[in-house]
């Protein structure tokens, strides 16, 4: 009886489905970001892949992408949205403003990059830029906006 049991209780244990494993690493803002491409190579991406870092130095993928939009005109560098708006026209005009956003590990707000040039510079270097700032110790209010109010 007693092997029966063990047998019984070793089988339900095999077949249990497997439940997922869940990491939480705090990414660490004040220390920036490695890129994996060059600039040149950046350019005209909507997305790109950083290795970042947790606040037990802690190695984190990071994969951020870009849109170019109207929205921005009053918002400063480093701001954080919800949702952003392209205008929908048959010409480029308007949609110049630059924002990104992390996807990968978690899920973070729109932060505005950079909006003052025209709508081809923005669809060449949108992600290239927002990419560097992650990379560079001087854009810090960028970083933080990326590691706040995540979701999943």
């Amino acid at each position: 009886m007693k092997k029966l049991l063990t047998l019984t209780a070793l089988g339900a244990i095999l077949t249990a489905p497997a439940s997922a494993v869940q990491k939480c690493v705090t990414l660490d803002s004040s220390k920036k970001c490695t890129r994996h491409e060059t600039n040149s190579e950046g350019y005209y991406k909507v997305n790109q892949n950083l290795t970042c870092y947790g606040t037990n130095n802690e190695e984190v993928e990071v994969t951020v992408i870009s849109a170019c939009v109207d929205t921005g005109s009053t918002y400063a560098q480093g701001a954080a949205l919800d949702n952003i708006e392209r205008i929908d026209s048959l010409d480029a005009y308007g949609n110049d403003r630059c924002w990104c956003k992390m996807v990968s590990p978690a899920v973070s707000k729109w932060v505005y990059i950079d909006g003052d040039e025209d709508f081809e510079w923005c669809a060449k270097s949108c992600t290239n830029t927002c990419a560097s700032q992650m990379a560079n110790s001087s854009y810090q209010t960028a970083r933080t906006a990326f590691f706040t109010n995540l979701s999943d």
